[in-house]
Protein backbone atom coordinates (compact mmCIF):
# COMPACT_ATOMS: atom_id res chain seq x y z
CA UNK A 1 0.00 0.00 0.00
CA UNK A 2 2.92 2.52 0.77
CA UNK A 3 4.11 2.36 -2.82
CA UNK A 4 0.91 2.92 -4.33
CA UNK A 5 0.23 5.75 -2.55
CA UNK A 6 3.64 7.10 -3.60
CA UNK A 7 2.75 7.12 -7.03
CA UNK A 8 -1.17 8.44 -5.69
CA UNK A 9 0.53 11.48 -4.57
CA UNK A 10 3.11 11.64 -8.17
CA UNK A 11 0.37 10.93 -10.48
CA UNK A 12 0.05 14.96 -11.01
CA UNK A 13 3.55 15.69 -11.68
CA UNK A 14 4.80 12.11 -13.60
CA UNK A 15 4.79 12.37 -16.88
CA UNK A 16 6.73 16.01 -16.73
CA UNK A 17 9.15 14.25 -14.59
CA UNK A 18 9.58 11.20 -16.83
CA UNK A 19 9.98 13.42 -20.28
CA UNK A 20 11.70 16.32 -19.14
CA UNK A 21 13.55 15.56 -16.50
CA UNK A 22 14.62 11.88 -17.15
CA UNK A 23 14.27 11.80 -21.15
CA UNK A 24 12.37 8.98 -21.00
CA UNK A 25 12.18 7.46 -24.29
CA UNK A 26 10.06 4.44 -23.75
CA UNK A 27 6.95 5.11 -25.81
CA UNK A 28 8.74 6.33 -29.02
CA UNK A 29 10.74 3.05 -28.85
CA UNK A 30 7.65 0.51 -28.36
CA UNK A 31 6.06 2.73 -30.95
CA UNK A 32 8.49 2.00 -33.04
CA UNK A 33 9.27 -1.98 -32.13
CA UNK A 34 5.63 -2.52 -32.51
CA UNK A 35 5.18 -0.80 -36.28
CA UNK A 36 7.21 -3.44 -37.10
CA UNK A 37 5.13 -6.04 -36.61
CA UNK A 38 3.59 -7.66 -40.33
CA UNK A 39 0.01 -7.65 -38.82
CA UNK A 40 -1.92 -6.17 -36.00
CA UNK A 41 -1.60 -6.70 -32.54
CA UNK A 42 -4.63 -8.24 -31.27
CA UNK A 43 -4.35 -7.17 -27.33
CA UNK A 44 -1.94 -5.31 -25.53
CA UNK A 45 -1.47 -5.23 -21.97
CA UNK A 46 0.32 -2.40 -20.55
CA UNK A 47 1.60 -3.04 -17.00
CA UNK A 48 2.25 -0.58 -14.67
CA UNK A 49 0.91 1.65 -17.54
CA UNK A 50 1.09 4.77 -15.32
CA UNK A 51 -0.71 7.64 -16.63
CA UNK A 52 -0.69 6.00 -20.09
CA UNK A 53 2.45 7.44 -21.78
CA UNK A 54 3.06 4.14 -23.84
CA UNK A 55 -0.71 3.52 -24.17
CA UNK A 56 -0.88 6.43 -26.20
CA UNK A 57 1.91 6.05 -28.36
CA UNK A 58 0.95 3.44 -29.45
CA UNK A 59 -2.40 4.05 -30.36
CA UNK A 60 -1.25 6.85 -31.98
CA UNK A 61 0.45 4.97 -34.66
CA UNK A 62 0.72 1.46 -34.25
CA UNK A 63 -1.70 -1.27 -35.63
CA UNK A 64 -3.55 -2.56 -32.43
CA UNK A 65 -6.99 -4.52 -31.39
CA UNK A 66 -7.33 -4.03 -27.77
CA UNK A 67 -5.53 -1.80 -25.60
CA UNK A 68 -5.53 -3.27 -21.89
CA UNK A 69 -3.74 -1.11 -18.91
CA UNK A 70 -2.83 -2.21 -15.74
CA UNK A 71 -1.33 0.01 -12.05
CA UNK A 72 -1.41 -0.36 -8.80
CA UNK A 73 -2.07 3.75 -8.25
CA UNK A 74 -6.07 4.46 -8.64
CA UNK A 75 -4.60 8.12 -9.60
CA UNK A 76 -2.01 6.97 -12.49
CA UNK A 77 -5.00 5.31 -13.41
CA UNK A 78 -7.34 7.78 -13.28
CA UNK A 79 -5.52 10.24 -15.56
CA UNK A 80 -5.28 6.89 -17.93
CA UNK A 81 -8.17 7.09 -18.71
CA UNK A 82 -8.33 10.99 -18.95
CA UNK A 83 -5.67 10.74 -21.67
CA UNK A 84 -7.50 7.94 -23.69
CA UNK A 85 -6.21 5.29 -25.23
CA UNK A 86 -6.70 2.29 -23.21
CA UNK A 87 -9.71 -0.30 -24.06
CA UNK A 88 -9.49 -0.94 -20.68
CA UNK A 89 -7.95 -0.18 -17.36
CA UNK A 90 -7.30 -2.34 -14.31
CA UNK A 91 -6.35 -1.54 -10.80
CA UNK A 92 -4.03 -4.24 -9.10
Amino acid sequence: LEVEEEFDEYAEEFEEHLVRVLDYKLPEVLLHKAQQFPTALHRVVDLGCGTGLCGRALRSGAALGRLVGVDLSACMLARAKQEGGYDELYQR
